[in-house]
């Protein structure tokens, strides 16, 4: 749950400075593991002992997509070759999961006892309902 609350705060702060709330079709599938490590990782956010280690792209999906690892780690650098590391061994294909309405998950690794996680993040609604900071913040109370 820690990887799920940092990862919804970084995004939510990301999406918010880029006014990244214009709808988008509901994803149908998740980005695929081949595009996500041709786009590699580009921020390292430290937190709390973590960094957050992600890159926003679309992935060729329709969706713009978030997708990121939490990891503990001496620095960025450090965290983006481990996080580098960890993706390269993934191999998993998962399906969208919407966890609040208009917003959707993507989980390639479940958090383990360490906090490593691997996830992507969209925010998309069919019906063309607004789905702003509000909405995403729902997700971090629970």
């Amino acid at each position: 749950m820690k990887l799920l609350k940092l990862f919804s705060l970084t995004t939510s702060l990301l999406l918010l400075s880029h006014v990244a709330f214009a709808v988008q079709p509901a994803p149908k599938e998740c980005p695929r593991l081949s595009k996500i490590k041709q786009a590699g990782f580009s921020h390292a956010f430290p937190s709390e002992g973590y960094y957050f280690i992600y890159q926003i792209d679309d992935f060729d999906t329709p969706q713009t997509w978030t997708f990121g690892m939490t990891l503990q780690a001496e620095s960025s650098a450090e965290a983006k070759l481990l996080a580098t590391n960890i993706l390269n061994n993934l191999n998993t294909s998962p399906t969208p999961s919407q966890v609040i309405p208009g917003f959707w998950l993507c989980t390639y690794m479940e958090e383990d006892d360490k906090g490593i996680g691997a996830t992507a993040m969209t925010i998309a609604d069919d019906d063309g309902s607004y789905v702003g900071p509000l909405q995403v913040m729902q997700l971090m109370k629970k």
